[in-house]
C-alpha cells in the first residue's frame, strides 16, 4: 500500500508532507458487530514556520462524499490560499536572486 506513505514536497515554500488516509466509518449492526472504512482522505501536512523545523504544523483533508478520491493538486491549492491567512503563519524567505514565480 505505498499510496499511504507520507510523500514530501514544499507548500509556498514550507516543508510539507501528503498522504492518503480513509475516514472511519462506525456502523453498529443488530448483530452488535462494528464496521469501519470509508472514503479516502488526501491530506497535506505544512510545516507553520520553515525555519522550526519540528515546529506547529498545518494540516488540511479533503475527502468526497461520493467516495471519489480527491484531487491532491486541489488539496494543495487549498493550503496555498488558506494557510497565510491563518494566525502564526511565517511567511517563508526568498533565497538571494530568486525571482517570484510569474502568475498568469
Amino acid at each position: 500500500m505505498a499510496q499511504f506513505l507520507p510523500t514530501r514536497t514544499t507548500v509556498l515554500g514550507h516543508p510539507a508532507v501528503e498522504y492518503v488516509d480513509h475516514t472511519t466509518v462506525l456502523r453498529t449492526g443488530g448483530n452488535g458487530k462494528v464496521t469501519t472504512g470509508g472514503a479516502l482522505v488526501r491530506h497535506v501536512m505544512v510545516a507553520q514556520d520553515p525555519a522550526a523545523p519540528g515546529g506547529p504544523s498545518l494540516d488540511v483533508a479533503v475527502f468526497r462524499q461520493d467516495a471519489g478520491s480527491p484531487d491532491m493538486s486541489a488539496v494543495r491549492r487549498l493550503a496555498e490560499t488558506l494557510f497565510p491567512t491563518l494566525a502564526g503563519w511565517s511567511a517563508a524567505r526568498q533565497p538571494p536572486g530568486a525571482r517570484p514565480f510569474p502568475h498568469s
